[in-house]
């Protein structure tokens, strides 16, 4: 495989930037990032799925990997993020500056991988373009494990190509211990993994007269097979349980089957935070899956045409097409192959791919700096494509907070302003559970009750928090609520069934019905 090179190409009329120091650039651009994400940081209150992350990291670690054999997700973001709150406190902006932290750690990782695959000016645009991307803004916002994974991938990415190209052993170690720990944080790391075996393959391809035996394609390189195996070692402790988890999702989910534009969706998503659908909205259904004509076609079009110019910049970049192989592999296969599978068991979930998302920003990146035909773009047409990419990203992270409708921090202020000792506060379902939990827990509230309300309460999943303290948690019916003060707090999701139709007739509005995006809650005098 050719060495990286050591020279940059010219910036033209803007080469008073290659002036700047690496470090210098660097810092810029991580300050750049970190500015983008903590500047609304706890803007949205946490939700549903923040709420289970900080019900369970705060819990002892023995504690969290009995709890997380039910869950599922494997357990070490939760066992890491434990003692991060027990620095920093568990605001919502201090559980969430975990992931930001994490996230400003790809930018880093990437800059170096880019710089390794191609050259300085490219990774430190392809740098500049994670550290504004609207998906990896959004999720270095949320208290969940998408930052960590996205960070352990990139990095264990850095190091495999290192390996390669150095031929360093003790790379393949670190290598190995990253991938580790990404496959403790979250169970696409096999994806991750799978890039990187196709990248192997291109990288080294094999000799026609061993392609016939399969056994030389799975040790295409034995050092890398070498961590593989060390993966599986180190995850014997959680394999049961992971085999566990893997038993109850085929048994039913609840993730909608991918509609037919799934993978260019994906990418737009990656770009603008926006699916960028077209009208009529009528959608068409074809058995499980829906899509609107319009959007679907365009869409295609979109992705196909995308292909395309990734051809072209294949087929006119000899020298570079193992790093451009890579980053189309890591943009798209773990998209692709999720989509095959979610056509039978649907587990696609955009969010699940924010690790992918960085080698689609860095793409970006190295497009405008490869040779098209027989020379680069000019400088002054790469630099406005930088512009009009920048200005659409920024587009992308104003849809990011747009979108951002959790109010559930309102709708415990608006309890607190009432609130008296002796109260009780129900969740009439559990959409609104962890969330609220949270937060009562913060003011001080006490136990936050669920009413079972046909939920079904099996111990699995998110559920699995509150199965071992039903009795001080699940309200059978509204009756068997007697609060010390007189009233009780009623809170439920408006855009769901009307569950304040529910409330005993005897029960008596203490106060208006307040609304909180999509959250209702109000206070009823049920008598002493």
């Amino acid at each position: 495989m050719p060495k990286r090179s050591s020279t940059s190409p010219a910036h033209g009329k803007f080469s008073f930037l290659s002036r700047i120091s690496d470090n210098v650039w660097l810092a810029l651009i991580v300050a750049l990032g970190a500015a983008v994400r903590w500047a609304y940081i706890a803007k949205s209150s946490i939700w549903y799925d923040e709420g289970y992350t900080m019900m369970l990291a705060i819990r002892k670690p023995a504690e969290i990997w009995v709890a997380d054999i039910r869950d599922v997700h494997p357990p070490l973001y939760y066992l890491v993020l434990h003692y991060w709150l027990l620095v920093f406190g568990t605001s919502e902006a201090a559980a969430r500056s975990f992931s930001a932290v994490l996230m400003l750690g790809a930018v880093v990782a990437t800059y170096f991988l880019i710089k390794r695959l191609f050259s300085v000016p490219t990774a430190r645009l392809a740098a500049l373009f994670v550290a504004c991307g609207p998906y990896m803004v959004r999720f270095s916002q949320e208290a969940r494990m998408y930052a960590m994974l996205t960070f352990l991938v990139v990095a264990a990415t850095f190091f495999l190509v290192r390996a390669v190209q150095d031929g360093r052993r003790s790379d393949y170690v670190v290598y190995g211990l990253l991938m580790t720990a990404a496959i403790y944080t979250h169970y696409y790391t096999v994806f991750a993994a799978l890039v990187h075996w196709i990248y192997l393959l291109h990288a080294n391809p094999l000799p026609k007269d061993k392609r016939k035996n399969p056994l030389n394609w799975i040790f295409i390189d034995k050092a890398w097979f070498a961590s593989m195996v060390g993966l599986v070692v180190l995850f014997v402790p959680w394999l049961p349980k992971a085999v566990g988890q893997f038993s109850k999702v085929s048994s039913g989910f609840w993730i909608a089957g991918p509609p037919l534009d799934t993978l260019p969706r994906t990418l737009i998503q990656f770009m603008t935070f926006n699916n960028l659908d077209l009208p009529p909205h009528a959608a068409i259904k074809i058995s499980t899956i829906s899509f609107n004509p319009l959007s679907v076609a365009w869409h295609l079009l979109a992705f196909v045409a995308f292909i395309g110019l990734l051809v072209l910049a294949y087929r006119s970049n000899k020298a570079k097409r193992n790093g451009l192989f890579l980053l189309y592999v890591y943009t798209l296969v773990p998209s692709f192959v999720v989509f095959l599978i979610s056509l039978r068991r649907a587990i696609y979930l955009d969010r699940y791919f924010t690790f992918a998302a960085v080698a689609f920003y860095a793409l970006l990146a190295v497009l405008l700096y490869l040779d098209w035909g027989k020379k680069p773009l000019a400088p002054a047409v790469r630099w406005f494509l930088v512009v009009v990419i920048l200005g659409t990203m920024g587009w992308g992270i104003s849809n990011v907070y747009a979108g951002e409708n959790h109010h559930m921090r309102d709708t415990a202020t608006d309890i607190v302003s009432l609130y008296h000792p002796g109260d009780a506060v129900v969740s009439a379902e559990l959409y609104t559970f962890f969330d609220m939990s949270y937060y009562m827990r913060e003011y001080n509230l006490g136990q936050l009750r669920l009413l079972r309300s046909g939920e079904t309460i099996d111990g699995y999943g998110v559920t699995s928090l509150i199965y071992d303290r039903l009795d001080g948690i699940i309200l059978e019916k509204y009756e068997d609520l007697h609060p010390s003060s007189g009233y009780a707090w009623v809170i439920a999701q408006e855009t769901r069934e009307d569950f304040f139709t529910k409330v005993p007739a005897s029960w008596k509005p203490a106060s208006v019905r307040y609304h909180d995006g999509r959250v209702e809650t109000q206070r009823f005098h049920i008598g002493g």
